[in-house]
């Protein structure tokens, strides 16, 4: 049988059994249509829930005391050596953070936040917009300067009516000049930093944070930008590696920090 039989032949077939025909043709294109949307659904998802985590730091690894470990601390020296870019090449840009919630006041209105010392990097790093004002610079922490930056959500709670820029505030008893405010991002969770105070962190450490165990050198937490999300796990080695022989751990014995990333 030729080629043009065995068409003529299909075609006839077809033909003779149309609704066969055609129940057959509408199950191979809905299943086709089906398979299609399905896919395009989940690469939808997939796209959102990576922006999602993206926007919340998808390249970004929080390194904290194990406080499981007795004594665990993580000082500016840790910090330093995280710089190390020879030891630490993943590592984009290292960011300390000392935090706790304080008393912050101006006039009649108050309310207790949390206030956090760290440096300019920061706000590069959680992606934080102004609103008004600006960041405080490499400068203002070398002065110690009384300056604070504050979230939206916060500026409003303690300005209702506007006009924060250039205003006092108190962070407990402690004056400080606001420069900036940041956009309000609303949600909720650590990354939104509505109702925070960011104040440099030298003035932290040695105004608000001084009965802190570990001295005027300890921190909360250090940020640690990756230079790519797919280099995490190797990034968290280099941390391992450099925090274990920066506490002098021997082996078998357990960390005396913790990494966490998105």
């Amino acid at each position: 049988m030729t080629l043009w039989e065995t068409v003529r032949t299909a075609f006839e077939s077809l033909a003779e059994n149309k609704l066969r025909t055609i129940l057959t043709m509408l199950g191979v294109i809905i299943g086709v249509m089906s398979v299609v949307t399905l896919l395009a659904v989940g690469n939808g998802v997939s796209n959102y829930i990576g922006s999602q985590f993206s926007g919340l730091g998808a390249k970004q690894i929080t390194i904290s005391n194990d406080n499981r470990v007795a004594n665990a601390r993580l000082t500016i020296v840790d910090l330093e050596a995280l710089q190390d870019k020879l030891a630490a090449p993943d590592l984009m840009r290292v960011v300390p953070v000392v935090n706790g919630n304080l008393r912050v006041s101006a006039g009649v209105n108050q309310r207790s936040v949390s206030v956090v010392g760290t440096n300019n990097d920061y706000f590069g790093l959680r992606n934080t917009a102004l609103q008004e004002g600006a960041f405080f610079a490499s400068d203002d922490l070398d002065a110690r300067a009384r300056v604070a930056v504050l979230g939206g959500g916060i500026a409003e709670t303690l300005f209702p009516q506007g006009g924060s820029l250039g205003q006092t505030i108190l962070v407990d008893a402690v004056p400080f000049r606001v420069i900036g405010v940041l956009v309000k991002q609303g949600g909720f969770g650590p990354n939104t930093g509505d109702d925070n105070v960011h104040v440099p962190l030298t003035v932290a450490q040695e105004k608000l944070f001084t009965r802190r165990a570990g001295g005027s050198k300890a921190l909360s937490q250090i940020y640690a930008e990756l230079s790519s999300a797919e280099r995490s796990t190797a990034a968290a080695e280099q941390i391992t590696t450099i925090l274990r022989q920066r506490h002098n751990l021997l082996a078998g014995q357990n960390d005396d920090f913790r990494i966490f990333n998105q």
